[in-house]
């Protein structure tokens, strides 16, 4: 039976993460939403980072995909999730629907929550800046407070009448608690003294697939110039360890792979070569100089080129409002051009820093730590304006 042995009177709230990222964010808003109110039942779909920060799952699992061609395989795991949680609002009645990014699928589940009658409080905003303002209408409709953690996006929902607080990056936080200084992450790795050059292909088991082999291509061409230049690949997970260990040749042996400790493959290199998403603003807060990296299957980037609105597709890019990384997408993603760019900055320690000081920039427009606590207090603000106007309307009738 769903909330068995949790404390029973207070806010019931559920929280879906359908990827491994935005999983990370929400065990901490559920670890934030503890602490302002212990009372707090929290349900949800997500992982073990979740369950750890005491949210009862209903769902288990990662159901992060990237493109349109991807998501068709994965389309029954995705409508198992979405009957489960339809009966979940319908049966348990929770008093605040909080989908975390993953627009796809929680935007279908914003029109179903307010069908329901449950508020919907979306946290980390779906890329609307990327895909065209009309998507904007339709959060309207369907959201009853957007929190974002980009600066950009504020300015846009209130311009559509969006109810939208900026609450600042979760990443902030997060790195805060995981400070460690580039010598330590260095002497911990073992490769005190090395030029250190870090790969980091992604989370997503298509898009390592994809990337990591370029990645390590581009490595084996850089090595040419610099062989003293030690590689480190940032694996995200143990799956995706084996993953990438499986295709790193035997004669490979200066690529070291590293589980579980992106940040510190970060710190300890000179400069990483990326996959665009989340952690080129890891790097950007780390200030390392870095070459961003993407590619869709055929399909997905044929769709994408005819709707996405945006001159870059780093984030880091995006945040400074310029191009202050070098960025290699799709056909222009190969290991020649990616170590035209990198050896650029390998041979330039006045473009690493020159590059070092705009990412700091960067991290001065992400706003400040803290990001979860104010998300919080925004969640349980909006139930108590629930649970208010609901009274309100019970006594006027």
């Amino acid at each position: 039976m769903l909330g068995g042995g949790m404390a029973e009177g207070g806010p019931k709230i559920l929280i879906v993460a359908g990827e491994t990222s935005g999983e990370a964010h929400a065990a901490r808003l559920a670890k934030a939403l503890r602490e302002r109110d212990p009372s707090c039942r929290l349900f949800g779909v997500g992982g073990s980072a979740m369950r750890a920060e005491g949210v009862e799952l209903i769902a288990e699992g990662d159901l992060g995909v990237i493109g349109f061609a991807e998501v068709v395989r994965h389309l029954p795991e995705l409508l198992r999730v979405g009957r489960r949680l339809d009966r979940f609002f319908r049966e348990e009645r929770p008093d605040l629907f909080i989908p975390v990014d993953y627009p796809g699928f929680n935007l279908r589940m914003c029109r179903r929550a307010k069908q329901a009658g449950i508020p919907v409080m979306y946290y980390i905003s779906p890329q609307v800046w990327a895909w065209g303002r009309g998507r904007v209408n339709t959060i309207a409709r369907r959201v009853d407070t957007m929190v974002t953690i980009l600066p950009f996006e504020k300015p846009l929902y209130e311009s559509a009448g969006v109810d939208v607080e900026f609450v600042g990056h979760p990443l902030l936080e997060s790195l805060l608690e995981e400070e460690i200084s580039s010598r330590r992450a260095l002497e911990d790795m073992k490769i005190e003294g090395k030029r250190v050059l870090g790969l980091l292909p992604g989370s997503r088991e298509n898009e390592v697939a994809r990337l990591f082999p370029i990645m390590l291509e581009t490595a084996a061409e850089l090595r040419k110039e610099f062989p003293e230049i030690q590689v480190l690949v940032g694996a995200s997970s143990p799956e995706r360890a084996a993953q990438v260990g499986r295709m790193i040749p035997d004669a490979y042996s200066w690529a070291t792979v590293v589980t579980g400790r992106t940040r510190g493959v970060i710190r300890a290199a000179e400069l990483v070569l990326v996959a665009s998403g989340t952690a080129t603003l890891e790097a950007a807060c780390l200030e390392t100089p870095m070459v961003v990296v993407y590619r869709l299957s055929l399909l997905s980037w044929l769709i994408g080129r005819a709707v996405i609105r945006v001159p870059h597709i780093a984030l880091a890019n995006l945040v400074a409002g310029g191009p202050v990384v070098p960025e290699r997408v799709q056909y222009n993603a190969t290991s020649r051009n990616l170590a035209r760019e990198a050896a650029d900055l390998l041979r330039s320690a006045e473009r690493r820093e020159a590059m070092g000081a705009a990412l700091r920039a960067v991290r001065g427009r992400l706003g400040t730590p803290g990001a979860s606590a104010r998300a919080a207090g925004v969640a349980l603000a909006l139930i108590s304006r629930a649970r208010s106007q609901r009274t309100s309307g019970e006594c006027s009738r």
